[in-house]
């Protein structure tokens, strides 16, 4: 492996990491890669924040955003059995794959030898909101 793919332990996201081997046919070998994970989602009770605002939805009555630096960051829910909460948006952390390299038989060797093709397929395992 080159540039682009770190192999990391289970609790590193900073960097994009093999998280799995698997042999799927006498000639073909599957990586799975995990590149960056998901943050946030998470209700929390809501403690007012030092320069934080609260904006009122125009059109959705009862939705409430929380603002700071002028980009809205969660919303405030109210839980009549929980209390007042705090719901940060999900954001994705972590670096980007380099899919160049990724992409490129030179990258790999398999006990010495580079493999004469590579594909790559992207697929979500969590969605963050827009």
């Amino acid at each position: 492996m080159r540039k682009g793919i770190k192999m990391g332990n289970e609790n590193t996201i900073k960097k994009p990491r093999v998280c799995g081997v698997s042999v799927v046919a006498d000639n073909i070998i599957l990586l799975t890669v995990q590149e960056g994970a998901v943050e946030g989602g998470v209700q929390i009770p809501y403690e007012p924040m030092p320069g934080e605002t609260l904006e009122a939805d125009r059109d959705i009555p009862g939705l409430v955003y929380i603002v700071k630096d002028g980009e809205r960051i969660g919303v405030k829910v109210e839980d009549r059995q929980l209390g007042t909460r705090r719901f940060p948006f999900e954001n994705i952390v972590g670096d980007k794959l380099d899919t160049e390299s990724a992409d490129d038989p030179e990258s790999y060797r398999i006990n010495g030898v580079r493999p004469v093709r590579v594909y790559r397929k992207t697929k979500p395992n969590n969605m963050a909101d827009p």
